[in-house]
């Protein structure tokens, strides 16, 4: 239950709830409920935030992290006591320029985050598949092409890759079944390479011999 509904519930009651010296307090003509002092007790901090004045001088997020910081520094762990400290300090310049004092006094400080580094957009090299993105290549079509294509110029890779293309269109477009054009195309592209690269390979040996 929020803070808020709490509140509710106990005005619903005949329970008035009022901030007293940074802690709750309530007014009835009778006692509260046990019930209801457990659910106020678990949700105390919350409570204490709902019932602080509105018309209170807002903190920057440095002197709210300054004020805790000096909390922090003397010991102070009471919620309550340390929510008193920062109401009083947003709605009494003079107490706020107090606890700030003491906070600097000790060395606190604000230390602001440093910049982000902002490193260079990394190039990517288009892959030398770019040359044949439009075809259905499968996973298996591409491992073959680049196997094959390893250890060559970009300009032996660029002329291989733009016949292969070429291959796979002319038998492609000569398959009448269109269901089987792809399969067509894949199979007069994928040969055409590997009887081209490896009779290239067997070149090379042949003027090493």
């Amino acid at each position: 239950m929020s803070a808020q509904a709490l509140i509710a519930k106990a005005e619903a009651q005949g329970i008035t709830l009022k901030l007293q010296e940074g802690a709750i307090a309530w007014q009835s003509n009778k006692p509260p409920p046990d019930e209801l002092l457990a659910e106020l007790a678990a949700h105390k901090a919350e409570i204490v935030i709902a019932l602080m004045p509105n018309n209170l001088l807002p903190l920057s997020a440095d002197d709210i992290y300054l004020v805790n910081a000096w909390l922090d520094l003397i010991g102070e762990e009471d919620t309550p006591q340390r929510l008193f400290v920062l109401q009083r300090c947003a709605s009494n310049p003079v107490a706020r320029c107090y606890v700030l004092g003491m906070a600097r006094d000790a060395g606190l400080a604000v230390t602001p985050l440093p910049k982000p580094c902002q490193l260079p957009a990394t190039h990517t090299c288009p892959s030398i598949l770019e040359t044949v993105h439009d075809l259905p290549l499968l996973p298996d079509d591409k491992k073959f092409l680049s196997d094959l294509l390893h250890g060559k110029t970009e300009a032996e890779k660029s002329n291989l890759l733009v016949e292969y293309h070429r291959q796979w269109n002319v038998a492609s477009t000569a398959e009448e079944l269109a269901h089987r054009r792809d399969n067509a195309g894949r199979r007069a592209a994928n040969t055409w390479i590997r009887r081209n690269t490896t009779r290239d390979k067997l070149s090379k040996y042949s003027e090493k011999r």
